[in-house]
């Protein structure tokens, strides 16, 4: 093991310009910087890890002026529980679209931009993330920013988001994290931002391809590195000290010889933090699990056997011309973990891509004694020729689970879909997938995704929003943001609707004749943790719509 040192920024907090004509009253901006007993620039430990094996780098996003699309966002807002535009192309390709769901917005944004809606699809605020005017712009955040991701953290109701940026795009210059952090869970207020030189410790100035996960402790940041070699940098910032705009006092590991691992969005405490990835042979998943984070991190991996996968999967075909879009590997770059089960999914096979699923009960690994154990994984195969990729996974506060994705054939443009399971469905399946935005014309760009976000929402605990791309013209992406019900709560028959003949068992759980948890979960129809007589009227109310 070695020790490095890293300099870390100071913290500023700055104003968000909220578009021309907005009626949203003002709302008081915080200028922060770092405690007294704080330096500007700290001494941050950083230990090396050695590893084997790993997927071919992944290609940041390019930018062509020509496809910038200024129009107005939120173009199509249906209200209730559909969808909504979410960005028009801003220039980069691909938008690498991310979501964080709160109580009563969500946070998107891509490459090029970022932007805040109410959920009924309402646009209060969007700006990029380029430039000297751009989100990071008063940091000095004015060179090549890029993979943005998004996630609300609803422990401490705060919504983060972060991006990478490079002084030269080719990887040359310096590398840093660009992060920031919301002081309530509305965005339309302050935000305490950061902007983190890790050159030193990656080794380079080609960051790329990040992660970014929140728990009790700590704010992970990850990304990928290739200057002498492969390496992977998780870098571990103090929660607390962030939420309130302090010093970005952090921990680092650099894992070298392997890149592009998972990191979960963890809802409730989870005994470490996980971390998945794919490997070769490819009839395993390597589990990582980082304990301790800001005093001395460790890292304990564990080989999972899961069924055979391709770490090559094939680029996909479309309808109406041969361009294909470049799929990378078998990457995770979705997992979430919730009530001891780790969810993730990638796409894979090398014939017909396809995304594959996963549910891995973590048992309480590392500190338990127990290793992970796999408790199911599937595919989703909607038939022959048809090819599914780019997938996003997240499960509801009682256990279903759905996984957002893109979807085509030789006869079918690249369009947004969905799929889901109940918890009580046939272990390894999904049930059949629901169209949720159709692409109406060839994509002539080979680049698509290169993932796509989803979140359950903190306050209606089985809607999961949903934001991924499609198209109407042969060059210019666009994005959607969709309310999603892997399961509604009421339905206790299993058909997906509220009707009479879920009165029965409701009925048979208010007199405790059932007593199944599941069951119990799915008739809290006031959401309030637990099933009593109280959830009799909203259940009344929903058979009346």
């Amino acid at each position: 093991m070695s020790v490095c040192a890293a300099i870390i920024f100071g913290v500023v907090s700055l104003p968000l310009s909220l578009p021309p004509g907005s009626a949203l009253a003002e709302r008081p901006v915080v200028e922060v910087t770092p405690d007294a007993k704080y330096s500007t620039a700290e001494q941050v430990g950083v230990t090396v890890l050695c590893e084997t094996d790993g997927p071919a780098p992944h290609q940041p996003p390019s930018f062509n002026t020509a496809d910038v699309r200024s129009a107005e966002m939120g173009l199509e807002p249906r209200g209730g529980e559909e969808g909504f535009t979410g960005f028009l192309s801003t220039g980069w390709t691909p938008p690498d679209p991310e979501l964080a769901a709160g109580p009563n917005h969500v946070v998107i944004i891509a490459n090029g931009g970022i932007a805040f809606f109410q959920h009924d699809g309402t646009l209060d605020f969007t700006t990029s993330i380029n430039g000297a005017a751009g989100f990071w712009g008063g940091l000095g955040a004015t060179n090549f920013v890029f993979d943005p991701e998004a996630t609300f953290d609803p422990t401490s109701g705060r919504f983060f988001v972060m991006a990478c940026e490079r002084t030269n795009s080719a990887g040359f210059g310096d590398s840093f994290f660009l992060l920031a952090v919301s002081d309530d869970d509305d965005p339309n207020g302050a935000w305490f931002k950061y902007r983190l030189d890790v050159t030193a410790l990656g080794g380079g100035g080609d960051i790329d391809s990040p992660n970014l996960a929140v728990d009790g402790q700590a704010v992970y940041l990850t990304a990928d590195f290739f200057t002498g070699g492969t390496k992977y940098l998780i870098y571990m910032l103090n929660k607390a000290n962030v939420l309130v705009g302090g010093a970005a006092t952090a921990t680092s590991l650099l894992v070298t010889g392997t890149q592009s691992f998972g990191i979960a969005r963890t809802l409730g405490v989870a005994p470490a933090m996980y971390m998945i990835e794919n490997r070769s042979p490819a009839t395993k998943v390597r589990l990582h699990a980082i304990d301790s984070p800001l005093a001395s991190p460790t890292r304990v991996t564990f080989d999972l056997t899961v069924p055979l996968y391709s770490n090559s999967p094939e680029d996909p075909p479309q309808a109406g011309g041969g361009t294909r879009p470049e799929t990378f590997g078998a990457r995770f770059w979705s997992c979430e973990w919730r009530n001891g089960s780790l969810w993730a999914v990638h796409h894979q096979n090398a014939t017909r891509v396809l995304a594959r699923w996963y549910e891995i009960h973590t048992n309480g690994w590392p500190d338990s004694g127990d290793t992970p154990t796999l408790a199911q994984s599937g595919t989703i195969d909607p038939g022959p020729d048809i090819r599914t990729f780019f997938p996003a996974i997240a499960s509801d506060d009682c256990g279903n689970a759905a996984v957002v994705f893109a979807r085509s054939s030789p006869s079918e443009f690249i369009s947004m879909w969905a799929a889901a399971r109940h918890a009580d469905d046939a272990p390894g399946t999904m049930r059949a997938p629901v169209l949720i935005k159709a692409t109406t014309v060839h994509y002539t760009v080979d680049r698509w995704g290169d993932y796509g976000g989803i979140e359950g929402d903190p306050v209606v605990g089985e809607r999961l929003w949903m934001h991924h791309e499609f198209t109407l013209s042969g060059s210019n992406w666009r994005t959607w943001v969709e309310p999603f019900v892997a399961r509604p709560k009421g339905d206790l028959t299993g058909d997906d609707a509220v009707t009479l003949d879920d009165v029965d068992p409701f009925i048979a759980l208010l007199l405790g004749v059932d007593q199944d948890p599941y069951h119990a979960c799915m008739a809290d129809m006031n959401r309030d943790g637990k099933m009593n007589a109280l959830d009799v009227g909203p259940l009344v109310q929903e058979l009346a719509l």
